[in-house]
């Protein structure tokens, strides 16, 4: 299983074995725990990747293509998503803390290193 797309699959399989008898219900329990654990883990990897805005990452755990690709977004748009992540609220706070030369270092090390 690599993403929540194969775990909601494994997990219906499951409930239709169950009502057919063909699986433990212990076994079925502790399958059901560990997706629990799974989802719970999804929950927070997902929040974080919505916190960086890193849209790549949030699909790549819910098992589907991402809708903007890197490529794609203007150089504001990287220029924000990187001062975010950086932990800075907008791209001028970044810069006044920073200042703008480091900024702009930091920011295109980040882009030829793909973050």
């Amino acid at each position: 299983m690599s993403n929540i797309l194969n775990l909601n699959e494994k997990l219906f399989q499951l409930l239709d074995d169950m009502s057919q008898d063909k699986v433990d219900i212990k076994k079925a329990q502790a399958m059901v725990n560990v997706s629990n654990a799974i989802n719970n883990n999804a929950k927070l990897m997902l929040q974080a990747a919505k916190m960086s805005g890193n849209q790549g990452f949030s699909a790549s755990v819910i098992g589907t293509t991402p809708v903007i690709e890197q490529g794609s977004k203007d150089t504001y748009q990287r220029m924000t998503e990187f001062a975010h992540f950086s932990g800075y609220s907008s791209i001028p706070v970044a810069i006044g803390k920073m200042g703008k030369a480091d900024f702009e270092k930091a920011f295109k090390n980040s882009e030829l290193q793909g973050d």
